[in-house]
């Protein structure tokens, strides 16, 4: 499957990873604040990250490591030349 891109002109695409709900509204809540434009992908588990990682495109990774597969999330990341933040 092909990566999917969003609209141009709708700002930056970011994913938030992180185990825990409520960091994960947080950090969204931040970021729209800061930057009305920008779209958020957010994710609490492997499966979910792994599935965004590998079908969309995006600015800017912020990664929690989870657990033993938060280095394998890392590496996904970087390997489609992402930035990543942890």
């Amino acid at each position: 499957m092909a990566p999917t891109a969003y609209a141009a002109g709708g700002g930056d695409v970011s994913l938030v990873i992180d185990d825990k709900p409520d960091m994960l509204a947080v950090i969204e809540e931040e970021v729209i604040q800061s930057y009305p434009d920008s779209k958020i992908d957010k994710a609490h588990n492997y499966e979910k990250t792994a599935e965004f990682l590998k079908s969309r495109v995006y600015d800017l990774v912020l990664l929690d490591i989870l657990g033993v597969h938060g280095v394998d999330l890392l590496r996904m990341a970087l390997m489609r030349d992402f930035k990543v933040s942890m």
